[in-house]
C-alpha cells in the first residue's frame, strides 16, 4: 500500500490506478493494482421506466463488509483515503461511516480539464456527511 505525505504532513492513500497531482505541488503515484482491485463496487439496476421497451434504470453501487472492514483499516492508519465518488455514495447508502474518506474535488482552475489534468484541491474535501 502507497502512502502519499501531503506538504502539510497528513497521509493519504488513494484507491486509484491513476496517478493524483495535489494543491499543495506534491503528486501521488498510481496505487497498486492488487489493493485497488479489493475496491471493486458490484453494480445494482433499478428500473426506473421503459422507452418503447428500452429499460431506465437507477445504478447503485454496493460496497460489501469485506470491502468495510478492509476501508476502515486503510482509515485508520493514515489521515485521509481518497475514494472515487461511486464508491463514497455506496458506503453512504450502506450506512457505513468513516470521518477520514473522501472524495476529491478539484481546484477552480482546473475543474474542466481532462481527468489527468486536474489538480486536487486539499482544502476542499467532498464528503456526504
Amino acid at each position: 500500500m502507497k502512502v502519499h505525505t501531503l506538504a502539510n504532513g497528513s497521509t493519504l492513500v488513494h484507491l486509484s490506478q491513476h496517478k493524483f497531482q495535489f494543491s499543495d505541488g506534491t503528486v501521488a503515484e498510481p496505487q497498486d493494482a492488487e489493493l485497488v482491485g479489493k475496491f471493486t463496487l458490484k453494480k445494482e439496476f433499478k428500473v426506473l421506466r421503459e422507452i418503447k421497451g428500452m429499460k431506465v434504470t437507477r445504478t447503485f453501487f454496493v460496497v460489501d463488509k469485506q470491502q468495510m472492514d478492509q476501508l476502515a483499516d486503510i482509515a485508520n492508519s493514515v489521515d485521509i483515503v481518497l475514494v472515487s465518488f461511486q464508491m463514497l455514495q455506496a458506503i453512504h447508502d450502506s450506512g457505513f461511516h468513516l470521518n477520514n474518506v473522501v472524495a476529491f474535488n478539484s481546484t477552480k482552475e482546473t475543474a474542466r480539464s481532462a481527468p489527468e489534468e486536474k489538480v486536487v484541491d486539499i482544502d476542499n474535501w467532498s464528503g456526504l456527511r
